[in-house]
Protein backbone atom coordinates (compact mmCIF):
# COMPACT_ATOMS: atom_id res chain seq x y z
CA UNK A 1 0.00 0.00 0.00
CA UNK A 2 2.32 2.80 -1.27
CA UNK A 3 2.67 5.59 0.85
CA UNK A 4 -0.09 4.92 3.32
CA UNK A 5 0.05 2.57 6.60
CA UNK A 6 -1.84 0.93 9.88
CA UNK A 7 -1.22 2.53 13.09
CA UNK A 8 -2.87 1.11 16.06
CA UNK A 9 -3.85 3.67 18.44
CA UNK A 10 -6.19 4.12 21.35
CA UNK A 11 -10.06 4.22 20.55
CA UNK A 12 -9.29 8.10 22.01
CA UNK A 13 -6.29 9.30 20.20
CA UNK A 14 -6.60 12.74 19.34
CA UNK A 15 -3.67 13.38 16.51
CA UNK A 16 -4.23 16.42 14.79
CA UNK A 17 -5.13 15.29 11.20
CA UNK A 18 -3.05 15.64 8.00
CA UNK A 19 -0.20 16.55 10.44
CA UNK A 20 3.26 15.61 10.99
CA UNK A 21 3.35 13.13 14.14
CA UNK A 22 4.84 15.51 16.85
CA UNK A 23 7.24 12.55 17.61
CA UNK A 24 9.01 12.39 14.26
CA UNK A 25 9.56 16.22 14.80
CA UNK A 26 12.45 17.54 16.33
CA UNK A 27 11.65 20.43 18.34
CA UNK A 28 14.62 21.77 18.71
CA UNK A 29 16.60 23.69 15.75
CA UNK A 30 19.46 21.90 14.04
CA UNK A 31 23.22 23.22 12.55
CA UNK A 32 22.36 26.68 10.54
CA UNK A 33 22.82 27.45 6.83
CA UNK A 34 25.70 28.74 5.88
CA UNK A 35 24.50 32.11 4.88
CA UNK A 36 28.17 33.19 2.64
CA UNK A 37 27.17 29.79 0.79
CA UNK A 38 23.73 29.45 1.40
CA UNK A 39 23.91 25.40 1.97
CA UNK A 40 26.11 24.92 -1.33
CA UNK A 41 29.38 24.12 0.19
CA UNK A 42 31.23 25.88 -2.53
CA UNK A 43 33.57 29.44 -2.62
CA UNK A 44 31.80 32.44 -3.96
CA UNK A 45 33.21 32.06 -7.59
CA UNK A 46 31.95 28.34 -7.34
CA UNK A 47 28.50 29.04 -6.56
CA UNK A 48 28.31 31.40 -9.15
CA UNK A 49 29.04 28.90 -11.49
CA UNK A 50 26.13 26.36 -10.15
CA UNK A 51 23.75 28.95 -10.08
CA UNK A 52 24.04 29.91 -13.63
CA UNK A 53 23.52 26.67 -14.30
CA UNK A 54 19.74 26.52 -15.12
CA UNK A 55 19.73 30.65 -14.56
CA UNK A 56 15.85 31.04 -13.81
CA UNK A 57 16.39 34.89 -12.80
CA UNK A 58 18.29 35.60 -16.10
CA UNK A 59 18.36 32.57 -18.50
CA UNK A 60 21.39 34.36 -20.78
CA UNK A 61 23.56 33.06 -18.22
CA UNK A 62 22.32 29.43 -18.38
CA UNK A 63 24.73 27.00 -19.73
CA UNK A 64 23.07 23.52 -18.76
CA UNK A 65 23.10 23.43 -22.66
CA UNK A 66 26.30 24.76 -23.66
CA UNK A 67 28.36 22.73 -21.55
CA UNK A 68 32.12 21.86 -23.37
CA UNK A 69 33.81 18.94 -24.54
CA UNK A 70 36.19 18.31 -21.49
CA UNK A 71 32.76 18.72 -19.63
CA UNK A 72 31.27 15.87 -21.95
CA UNK A 73 34.70 13.66 -21.09
CA UNK A 74 33.85 14.59 -17.19
CA UNK A 75 30.49 13.06 -17.47
CA UNK A 76 31.37 9.63 -19.64
CA UNK A 77 34.70 9.25 -17.21
CA UNK A 78 31.91 8.93 -14.55
CA UNK A 79 29.36 6.57 -16.45
CA UNK A 80 26.90 9.18 -17.25
CA UNK A 81 25.65 10.03 -21.15
CA UNK A 82 25.26 6.27 -21.32
CA UNK A 83 22.46 7.19 -23.89
CA UNK A 84 25.30 8.35 -26.18
CA UNK A 85 27.67 5.48 -25.07
CA UNK A 86 26.17 2.40 -24.48
CA UNK A 87 23.98 -0.16 -25.95
CA UNK A 88 21.93 -2.59 -24.99
CA UNK A 89 22.85 -5.91 -25.50
CA UNK A 90 20.06 -9.48 -24.82
CA UNK A 91 21.14 -11.24 -21.88
CA UNK A 92 23.40 -8.66 -20.59
CA UNK A 93 22.30 -5.37 -20.32
CA UNK A 94 23.92 -2.29 -21.62
CA UNK A 95 27.62 -2.73 -22.62
CA UNK A 96 29.89 0.02 -23.46
CA UNK A 97 29.95 0.57 -26.92
CA UNK A 98 32.77 -1.43 -28.74
CA UNK A 99 34.21 2.09 -30.79
CA UNK A 100 34.79 3.97 -27.63
CA UNK A 101 32.02 6.20 -28.96
CA UNK A 102 31.84 10.14 -26.63
CA UNK A 103 29.31 12.35 -27.85
CA UNK A 104 30.62 15.80 -28.69
CA UNK A 105 29.52 18.60 -27.40
CA UNK A 106 27.43 19.94 -29.64
CA UNK A 107 25.18 16.41 -29.63
CA UNK A 108 25.09 16.59 -25.69
CA UNK A 109 23.81 19.83 -25.89
CA UNK A 110 21.39 19.69 -29.05
CA UNK A 111 19.72 16.47 -26.79
CA UNK A 112 19.48 18.38 -23.87
CA UNK A 113 18.06 21.80 -25.06
CA UNK A 114 14.93 19.17 -26.40
CA UNK A 115 14.58 17.57 -23.65
CA UNK A 116 15.95 14.71 -25.04
CA UNK A 117 18.21 13.41 -21.88
CA UNK A 118 15.03 14.77 -19.26
CA UNK A 119 17.25 17.03 -18.01
CA UNK A 120 21.02 16.20 -16.38
CA UNK A 121 19.94 14.77 -13.00
CA UNK A 122 22.16 16.10 -9.44
CA UNK A 123 25.04 14.05 -9.94
CA UNK A 124 25.48 15.26 -13.53
CA UNK A 125 25.06 18.32 -12.19
CA UNK A 126 27.62 18.72 -9.58
CA UNK A 127 30.15 16.81 -11.88
CA UNK A 128 29.66 19.51 -14.47
CA UNK A 129 29.84 22.36 -11.75
CA UNK A 130 33.09 20.88 -10.85
CA UNK A 131 34.53 20.43 -14.21
CA UNK A 132 34.12 23.62 -15.30
CA UNK A 133 35.23 25.31 -12.18
CA UNK A 134 38.26 23.47 -11.90
CA UNK A 135 39.31 24.28 -15.52
CA UNK A 136 38.47 27.96 -14.85
CA UNK A 137 40.70 27.84 -11.87
CA UNK A 138 38.73 28.63 -9.21
CA UNK A 139 36.75 25.48 -7.95
CA UNK A 140 37.32 25.53 -4.10
CA UNK A 141 34.88 24.83 -0.83
CA UNK A 142 33.25 27.51 1.22
CA UNK A 143 35.68 29.09 4.00
CA UNK A 144 33.11 29.83 6.40
CA UNK A 145 31.36 25.56 6.51
CA UNK A 146 34.09 23.77 4.53
CA UNK A 147 31.74 22.79 2.08
CA UNK A 148 28.97 21.07 4.78
CA UNK A 149 26.60 23.95 3.79
CA UNK A 150 25.56 24.11 7.42
CA UNK A 151 27.21 25.61 10.47
CA UNK A 152 26.46 23.96 14.51
CA UNK A 153 23.93 25.88 15.98
CA UNK A 154 25.50 28.73 18.58
CA UNK A 155 23.76 27.95 21.26
CA UNK A 156 25.59 24.87 22.86
CA UNK A 157 22.60 23.83 24.97
CA UNK A 158 20.74 24.10 21.98
CA UNK A 159 22.76 21.73 20.17
CA UNK A 160 22.91 18.99 22.57
CA UNK A 161 19.24 19.16 23.13
CA UNK A 162 18.38 19.05 19.01
CA UNK A 163 21.41 15.71 19.36
CA UNK A 164 20.46 13.93 21.75
CA UNK A 165 16.18 14.14 20.87
CA UNK A 166 15.19 10.50 19.28
CA UNK A 167 11.80 10.20 17.58
CA UNK A 168 9.01 8.34 19.09
CA UNK A 169 5.66 6.52 17.78
CA UNK A 170 2.59 7.78 18.92
CA UNK A 171 0.46 5.78 21.84
CA UNK A 172 -0.32 2.12 21.00
CA UNK A 173 -4.13 1.20 21.60
CA UNK A 174 -6.85 -0.98 20.49
CA UNK A 175 -7.67 1.47 17.66
CA UNK A 176 -7.42 1.29 13.51
CA UNK A 177 -6.08 4.59 11.95
CA UNK A 178 -4.96 5.17 8.59
CA UNK A 179 -2.02 7.34 8.26
CA UNK A 180 0.45 8.83 5.01
CA UNK A 181 3.91 8.01 5.25
CA UNK A 182 4.83 10.75 1.78
CA UNK A 183 6.08 13.09 4.78
CA UNK A 184 7.44 12.25 8.05
CA UNK A 185 3.94 10.27 9.06
CA UNK A 186 0.44 11.78 9.83
CA UNK A 187 -2.50 10.49 10.51
CA UNK A 188 -5.65 10.92 7.36
CA UNK A 189 -8.22 8.81 8.88
CA UNK A 190 -10.78 8.69 12.26
CA UNK A 191 -10.43 6.06 14.84
CA UNK A 192 -11.98 2.87 14.23
CA UNK A 193 -12.71 0.41 16.79
CA UNK A 194 -12.66 -2.13 13.92
CA UNK A 195 -10.31 -2.90 11.00
CA UNK A 196 -13.98 -3.76 9.30
CA UNK A 197 -15.46 -0.08 9.29
CA UNK A 198 -11.48 1.52 8.89
CA UNK A 199 -11.80 -0.12 5.75
CA UNK A 200 -15.59 0.87 5.02
CA UNK A 201 -14.13 4.81 5.24
CA UNK A 202 -11.42 4.49 3.81
CA UNK A 203 -12.96 3.08 0.59
CA UNK A 204 -14.84 6.22 0.35
CA UNK A 205 -12.87 8.82 1.36
CA UNK A 206 -8.69 7.52 0.91
CA UNK A 207 -6.78 6.66 -1.78
CA UNK A 208 -3.48 4.24 -2.03
CA UNK A 209 -1.84 6.26 -4.12
CA UNK A 210 -2.21 9.80 -5.52
CA UNK A 211 -5.99 9.91 -6.71
CA UNK A 212 -6.48 5.83 -6.81
CA UNK A 213 -8.92 4.34 -4.61
CA UNK A 214 -10.06 0.75 -4.23
CA UNK A 215 -12.69 -1.10 -2.84
CA UNK A 216 -13.35 -2.13 0.87
CA UNK A 217 -11.99 -5.48 0.76
CA UNK A 218 -9.03 -4.57 -1.04
CA UNK A 219 -8.68 -2.09 1.95
CA UNK A 220 -9.13 -4.97 4.76
CA UNK A 221 -6.71 -7.33 3.16
CA UNK A 222 -4.44 -4.89 3.48
CA UNK A 223 -5.43 -4.15 7.13
CA UNK A 224 -5.15 -8.21 8.00
CA UNK A 225 -1.81 -8.74 6.22
CA UNK A 226 -3.47 -10.46 3.11
CA UNK A 227 -1.88 -7.93 0.67
CA UNK A 228 1.42 -5.48 1.57
CA UNK A 229 1.26 -2.54 3.26
CA UNK A 230 3.74 0.04 2.62
CA UNK A 231 7.41 -0.69 2.69
CA UNK A 232 8.01 1.24 5.84
CA UNK A 233 5.41 -0.41 7.98
CA UNK A 234 6.24 -2.66 10.87
CA UNK A 235 4.71 -6.22 9.94
CA UNK A 236 3.83 -7.11 12.92
CA UNK A 237 1.23 -9.29 15.11
CA UNK A 238 0.14 -8.96 18.21
CA UNK A 239 -2.60 -11.36 20.26
CA UNK A 240 -5.69 -9.55 20.23
CA UNK A 241 -4.61 -7.00 17.38
CA UNK A 242 -5.33 -7.65 13.51
CA UNK A 243 -3.54 -6.94 10.92
CA UNK A 244 0.08 -5.21 9.90
CA UNK A 245 1.48 -2.51 12.72
CA UNK A 246 3.30 0.46 11.72
CA UNK A 247 3.80 1.61 15.65
CA UNK A 248 3.93 -1.84 17.68
CA UNK A 249 5.97 -1.50 20.82
CA UNK A 250 9.67 -2.89 21.07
Amino acid sequence: MGHRTLKRVPLDFQGPLNKVWEGYINPYPGPLTCNLCDGSGYNTATKQIADDFYSFEDRSRAWHDKITQDEVQALVDKDHLMDFTHTWKQGEGLKRREDGYIPTAEEVNACQHRGGLGGHDTISRFILIEARAKRLGVFGKCPVCNDEGTLPHPNEAIRKLHEEWMEYEPPTGAGYQLWETCTEGSPVSPVFASAEDLAYWCAENATIFADEKTSRENWLKMFVGEEDLDTGSLLAMQPGFIGALANAPK
